[in-house]
């Protein structure tokens, strides 16, 4: 809702505040309602747990899916091959 205050900084007595998180609480409450109400959804996103898979994209998530069945047909290079191949790279210049 927004311009309304957050209704509880009081977290549950099995988390553990630490001293830094203290203070960000203490700042938090110092805040205007708006700016409490974005902080809140900034850490319930952040709180969120999501798998790595989860937080691709969808592009990222089909480049995965053919790499993974190019492997699965043998393909690609050989692990010597990309030592070889990492090796040059990390020999050029500003790598």
């Amino acid at each position: 809702m927004p311009g309304t205050a957050c209704k509880s900084t009081q977290l549950p007595h099995t988390v553990a505040m630490t001293s830094t998180t203290k203070k960000i609480a203490e700042l938090a409450q110092t805040l205007p309602p708006e700016a409490q109400e974005s902080l809140l959804h900034v850490a319930e996103h952040l709180a969120e747990p999501r798998s790595f898979y989860e937080r691709l994209s969808s592009g990222q998530r089909a480049d995965l899916a053919t790499a993974i069945a190019e492997a699965d047909r043998g393909g690609g290079v050989s692990p010597a091959e990309l030592e070889a191949r990492l090796q040059g790279v990390l020999a050029k210049p500003g790598a």
